[in-house]
């Protein structure tokens, strides 16, 4: 953290196992996903209010049914603009913006407005 900004870098991967009762008797395995975000993050001036803006890359999970490799790796970018704003001592509401690109020829390009609402115990 310097002054109001602080950084976060996160890296992910997930694991599966092999469904051996997939469609039509077949066994699907699927290779590991991986996934990197990063997000820089201004405390406002206003107490708890907060700004971030952040990006993403996750990839691979290609899927092997029945001993055949299919050609269904995934590739995506994302970003997202995201505002946080506090209603009581443990109440807050974020609203966000979070653009999604997939990089490869099967999946979907999003555009999505939400608003979260957490309470801490």
């Amino acid at each position: 953290m310097r002054g109001r900004w602080s950084y976060e870098l996160t890296a992910s991967a997930y694991f599966f196992t092999d469904n051996d009762d997939f469609y039509g008797n077949t066994t699907r395995e699927q290779d590991p996903l991986f996934a990197m975000q990063a997000h820089i993050i201004y405390a406002l001036p206003r107490p708890g209010h907060w700004l971030s803006v952040s990006a993403g890359l996750g990839g691979y999970g290609r899927s092997i049914i029945s001993g055949n490799r299919i050609d269904d790796e995934m590739r995506q970018s994302l970003g997202s603009l995201s505002w946080g704003i506090p209603l009581t001592l443990n109440q807050s509401l974020k609203l966000a913006y979070i653009r999604s690109r997939t990089n490869t020829s099967r999946g979907s390009d999003t555009d999505t407005l939400a608003i979260a609402w957490s309470r801490r115990f």
